[in-house]
């Protein structure tokens, strides 16, 4: 019962961390797959850039298929509707992530950023340590 109650506590704390008012948090499992959706309808044939960091990681011009760069080659897949979806989600593919759509030959544009907080299990001996400093009083 105890170790439930520990490896929870855990993840509670990891979970609480980092929330930022005016942005959409998104939590995700570590190794598991996150799905950003757009909170609007992305007009059609929009251009549609998503960076993370200032760094693009992925986009679609209506003239070519979508992709993935940079750090998500491989991992992820983009729709025409906006929506970004990450495999095997990594610690490191933690914080902020921008989406920006604009309709070609308008200065018609939207922005909305993203908090991914990525969360995994307690190791066993986290755990394990701190069972002991309970019994053992450090």
């Amino acid at each position: 019962m105890e170790r439930v109650l520990l490896w929870r506590l855990c993840a509670v704390s990891v979970l609480a961390s980092g929330s930022v008012a005016a942005v959409t948090v998104v939590d995700a499992e570590l190794r598991g797959s996150v799905l950003f959706h757009p909170n609007y309808q992305v007009p059609e044939n929009s251009l549609i850039t998503w960076t993370s960091k200032s760094t693009p990681v992925a986009q679609y011009f209506p003239s070519s298929p979508p992709e993935c760069l940079n750090q998500l080659v491989g991992r992820c897949e983009l729709s025409i509707n906006g929506s970004l979806r990450i495999d095997n989600v990594s610690y490191s593919d933690g914080g902020m992530y921008t989406l920006i759509t604009r309709v070609p030959g308008t200065t018609t544009s939207n922005t909305t950023e993203y908090q991914l907080r990525v969360y995994g299990e307690c190791s066993t001996y986290y755990v394990i340590l701190v069972y002991m400093i309970r019994i053992y009083g450090g």
